[in-house]
């Protein structure tokens, strides 16, 4: 298979539910795990989200679905909880609406993956030979 890498049209939105599943501290990497049926050893679809270059976050450890864009004001996510930024950080707004989560990082990638939910992550691992051989479509970034 091969892929793009492009800017997403839109905001990530998944209908089944995600998981928080491993942060890599050496580069600050945070990586959400969309399952479309966690029950299914086969036939199920698997999202990897990665946050890189991550400096504060408020997160569930897993939501029933997922909704990702960068936050705009009337997101009302206080400055406090998001603390000092850098130039290339944005504020991510993770499922926005009364229970806000967020992700402060320099950017999110996310790609549909033909591998078993127990593999390690090759969007994570910057694997662009396996992403080559695992990628369902198209690999997104915001």
């Amino acid at each position: 298979m091969t892929f793009r890498y492009l800017a997403a049209p839109g905001p990530l939105e998944l209908t089944f539910g995600v998981r928080l599943w491993a942060f890599e501290p050496g580069h600050s990497k945070l990586l959400l795990r969309g399952f479309s049926d966690p029950e299914s050893e086969d036939g199920q679809t698997i999202v990897d989200v990665v946050f890189s270059n991550v400096t504060r976050m408020r997160l569930d450890a897993g939501y029933p679905g997922l909704m990702v864009r960068v936050a705009e004001e009337s997101d009302a996510i206080p400055q406090a909880e998001i603390g000092r930024t850098f130039t290339d950080d944005k504020v991510y707004a993770v499922n926005p609406g009364p229970r806000y989560g967020f992700v402060v990082a320099e950017r999110v990638d996310w790609a549909t993956l033909d591998i078993q939910g127990h593999e390690p992550s090759p969007l994570l691992a910057e694997d662009t030979a396996r992403l080559t051989d695992v990628a369902v479509g198209d690999i997104y970034w915001l």
